[in-house]
């Protein structure tokens, strides 16, 4: 799992963006990961002061060193803060 954590400023969030992610560790990389289909689908994700979760299927990467976020949007000058960007939980 991965929760995503927009920050608070007024226009932190964004409507409408495609959010990829790329975990790098010491053991290689996922590759860019498209974040879709989070665990609460009843709200718009992306929005100011919410956490969003998602379930990742990936390889496992070790130890994690550096994080990449890409966002794609149809508008300029449109951007995303992230208060917290990452947790990342093991599956069994």
């Amino acid at each position: 799992m991965v929760a995503v954590t927009t920050g608070s400023y007024k226009d932190a969030g964004i409507d409408g963006a495609t959010v990829s992610l790329n975990l790098i560790g010491s053991n290689g990389d996922t590759g860019l990961r498209e974040l879709n289909g989070a665990i609460s689908k009843n709200r718009l994700l992306w929005q100011p002061s919410q956490t969003d979760i998602f379930i990742l299927e990936a390889v496992s990467v070790g130890k994690i060193k550096k994080i990449e976020i890409n966002m794609n949007t149809k508008e300029q000058g449109m951007y995303i803060f992230l208060f917290s960007y990452l947790t990342v939980c093991k599956n069994k």
